[in-house]
């Protein structure tokens, strides 16, 4: 799996959108454009209309205006956004080669004014919103058919230098805060941070001009080892959730869990200033990129969590009783496995039977711990029941 990101910033801009939630209705939940153009006035896909677009991102994040953005509104309550802007087509690139998703962030690398990139590769703008909207029979969160609570939605996208070649983009939603490092991986420049469980990672693929529209989406997950180890894994640390190979906005059913498009013809206006290769001021078609998911039915991203935090009860039981072996921990008269174990430890010769209880139950609560979770998850998701 190869994917390209030229952008650091687009993996590491959307810090603070993402709390994990257990995907539908993005396109036509009536609170963002998915239409093929960046701007709120216009609707180049005819696809159903909403109140916000990219230039209010744009004009929230940056203040930019009419010159900078096309507009002086701001979005509708979004609840988290980011726009961002590289100008310098040889700036800011992953390093290293090959797929960085499967790799933890501290083995990412970037370096600035490195040259040598496709010009299809390189991304001018990279955005993103967040909204918490109410539920409803368009934005339904699994509450249904009386819906209460809300529905949370992503929307993303990008714009590139030139159109010539597929548009194949990675967008990663991270939990915990990820920035641009200074430490040294190789001969570039690391990140700082890393990954939690659940983060969630959206592959879109638009190739042949737009007209094959495939969208994939996996969530971090450290039990996977490999693709197919175990059988829900796409690769090492990614949990397939969700892909389809229709999933243009434009023949999008109501209440889809995901979709995305280009722009579908020549010379869709950019409400920021743009230039791409041709010294276009507009869009060549595929130039631009637009997607968007419901996080509020994404199958998995809980189950993911819930087996993590079983391991974690696992690993918490294990260190107390091991500190309090130590006599780090729980102190005399106060009961614990680890400080009996270790009280038993100077009565083995005497009496070797007093290390039986503490350590079984230390193995058997243990190991109830991480077969519950497991099970759970098993019986959570649905791929594990075909």
């Amino acid at each position: 799996m190869r994917r390209f990101l030229v952008l650091p910033l687009i993996a590491a801009m959307i810090l603070t959108l993402l709390v994990p939630y257990a995907a539908q209705a993005v396109h036509d939940a009536g609170i963002f454009q998915l239409d093929g153009d960046a701007q709120t006035s216009t609707n180049t896909a005819g696809t159903p209309t909403a109140v916000d677009d990219w230039d209010k991102v744009c004009n929230e994040v940056t203040g930019g205006g009419l010159a900078g953005c096309g507009t002086t509104a701001v979005t509708s309550g979004a609840t988290a956004v980011s726009w961002t802007a590289e100008p310098n087509p040889n700036s800011s690139i992953f390093t290293g080669g090959g797929s960085k998703d499967p790799l933890n962030i501290d083995q990412w690398a970037w370096k600035d004014g490195a040259g040598g990139l496709p010009d299809k590769d390189n991304l001018e703008h990279g955005f993103a919103a967040r909204y918490s909207i109410p539920a409803s029979g368009t934005c339904p969160n699994g509450t249904g058919p009386t819906f209460t609570g809300t529905c949370e939605l992503i929307y993303f996208g990008s714009d590139r230098f030139d159109n010539s070649g597929d548009a194949q983009q990675g967008f990663w939603f991270f939990q915990n805060r990820i920035t641009l490092g200074s430490n040294k991986v190789g001969g570039a420049t690391g990140f700082d941070g890393l990954h939690k469980d659940g983060d969630v990672l959206v592959i879109s693929d638009f190739s042949n001009g737009g007209g094959t529209s495939t969208i994939t989406v996996y969530t971090w997950d450290s039990s996977c080892l490999a693709a197919g180890k175990p059988s829900y894994c796409g690769d090492t640390n990614l949990h397939l959730q969700e892909t389809s190979n229709a999933a243009n906005c434009v023949t999008a059913g109501a209440a889809d869990g995901f979709c995305g498009l280009v722009n579908p013809v020549d010379g869709v206006v950019a409400p920021w200033p743009y230039l791409d290769k041709s010294g276009n001021a507009t869009y060549l078609q595929g130039e631009f990129l637009e997607a968007g998911i419901n996080l509020s039915l994404l199958p998995n991203v809980a189950n993911i969590v819930l087996v993590a935090s079983g391991f974690a009860v696992a690993g918490a039981i294990l260190g107390e009783s091991a500190l309090s072996f130590l006599g780090f921990g729980v102190q005399v008269p106060q009961a614990s496995w680890g400080n009996m174990l270790s009280g038993a430890q100077d009565m083995f010769r005497r009496a070797p039977w007093l290390v039986y209880p503490p350590g079984v139950m230390i193995f058997v609560t243990v190991l109830c711990v991480v077969l519950i979770a497991d099970g759970l998850r098993d019986a959570l998701d649905p791929r594990m029941k075909k």
